[in-house]
């Protein structure tokens, strides 16, 4: 992504004009505060489903800082360009695949990766 034009072209085209997925980015298709709102996670008292609760966000917000400091040419930055900007919600194998492919750049460690695995099973999102 080259300016922020393409930035709000993918954000309009993953969010499909509606905030209830798991990750919301209209305000940034719609030229609003920038912000990003994840609705990845129900409210619980099981202390195993806080604690995979907060491994996420802390994955996210990992990712998320390696990315902004590395290169723009790194590859796996582009990488992570690229799952985002060819994600499909045409649901099935797709999604599942893209989904895989996220964890693995977030999460390096199998315990981790399969305790985000049980959030996800656990949570209804988009």
């Amino acid at each position: 992504m080259d300016n922020d034009e393409d930035v709000r072209r993918m954000a309009a085209e993953i969010s499909e004009g509606n905030r209830y997925y798991g990750i919301n980015l209209t305000n940034i298709a719609r030229d609003r505060a920038p912000t990003v709102e994840f609705r990845h996670f129900n409210g619980s008292l099981n202390e195993k489903q806080i604690q995979a609760n907060i491994k996420m966000a802390a994955g996210i917000i990992n990712a998320a800082e390696k990315a902004r400091f590395r290169d723009t040419e790194d590859e796996i930055f582009k990488k992570r360009g690229n799952i985002l900007k060819n994600t499909s919600r045409l649901g099935g194998t797709q999604t599942k695949k893209k989904m895989m492919e996220f964890l693995d750049l977030a999460f390096p460690r199998r315990k981790d990766k399969n305790a985000i695995l049980n959030v996800f099973k656990k949570n209804e999102w988009r």
